[in-house]
């Protein structure tokens, strides 16, 4: 089905979306559109003057009304009416009470019920009022949690536990110890101070200097290896004490042999802040994992590896070979 134009007569094409038939085609429309805006009368605005200040209007014709004002006559009425807004609405003042604080305050709103937002939020939480068993002091807590809760802080709490006095078996002091739910036959305690404890088993002449770093590191390699010839021993496996993580760590070159990353040479380091182990340290890998029990393949060169603390946790008690081997040359 399709329709003409009521002027031109030509034949009009409707697209599916459209609701209706146009009564005219394109081109007509458009010369109406432009006859109707030739046809609306100019304004004079050589003789359009302001009302409030009576000044001449210097702009152009155009189609349309008169101007009313000038720019700085406009700009004036509007802050003018703005003003009047404000105060029209500041008169309406209203003497209220807030009813969480009974604090009196002024409101342009005759039904407000609190002085601030706090005030309000404080009002609609559901809390109760309890006693602290310990210091005797009131304090607020949720309504859910208060017949739980007998204390207000966790010194009231440790304060409150049952204690009895000792003497010291070292210095012979009296001092007093929280049994936390025991009798006090059953309390072991018997020095007040681990420094007692030390003196009176090893004497006050002990040496009371620290460990030096390299005698911690030399006890701590000392541990692994005594654990990693036990587990060898258990598997059944062969255990070379040579190879050490420092030394499959330098014949790898310090370089991960599965993602290739440069790792920490030398010890672990570890973060400052949160104490976690960083994940480039180089860790000591068994490319056949000891628990499997394969005879050849235990704590030896051929079986180790270099990876870094992120590739090994991820590899975990999986088999996995060398790539990067190859690259560094055997001690």
């Amino acid at each position: 089905m399709c329709r003409s134009c009521l002027d031109c007569g030509v034949e009009i094409q409707r697209r599916p979306p459209a609701r209706r038939w146009p009564l005219r085609c394109s081109s007509c429309r458009k010369k109406s559109a432009s006859a109707r805006e030739k046809s609306r009368r100019l304004s004079q605005w050589q003789a359009a003057s302001c009302k409030d200040c009576g000044k001449q209007i210097p702009t152009l014709p155009r189609r349309g009304p008169l101007p009313s004002r000038c720019s700085e006559c406009k700009s004036a009425a509007s802050q003018r009416q703005h003003a009047l807004r404000r105060l029209s609405r500041n008169t309406l003042i209203h003497e209220c009470t807030c009813q969480h604080c009974s604090q009196p305050f002024r409101s342009d709103r005759q039904r407000q019920k609190f002085c601030s937002a706090e005030c309000g939020h404080l009002a609609h939480r559901d809390r109760a009022g309890l006693q602290c068993q310990h210091c005797k002091k009131p304090f607020e807590i949720a309504s859910h949690k208060a017949e739980k809760r007998r204390f207000c802080s966790w010194d009231c709490w440790i304060a409150s536990k049952p204690s009895h006095e000792k003497t010291c078996v070292g210095c012979g002091q009296s001092f007093t110890r929280s049994v936390n739910g025991k009798m006090p036959h059953q309390d072991k305690g018997k020095y007040c101070s681990r420094e007692c404890y030390l003196d009176h088993r090893w004497g006050t002449n002990r040496p009371r200097r620290p460990s030096p770093k390299s005698g911690i590191e030399a006890a701590c390699r000392h541990s692994l290896a005594t654990s990693l010839r036990k587990r060898c021993k258990q598997f059944n496996v062969p255990f070379d004490p040579a190879c050490t993580r420092e030394a499959v760590c330098e014949r790898d070159g310090w370089v991960c042999q599965q993602c290739g990353v440069k790792c920490h040479k030398g010890r672990h380091r570890f973060d400052k802040r949160t104490r976690r182990a960083s994940q480039r340290n180089a860790e000591h890998d068994h490319i056949v994992p000891l628990s499997w029990g394969v005879p050849d393949k235990g704590n030896t060169f051929d079986n180790s590896q270099c990876l870094c603390r992120k590739c090994n946790g991820r590899k975990g008690r999986k088999g996995g070979g060398q790539m990067l081997i190859a690259v560094f040359a055997t001690p």
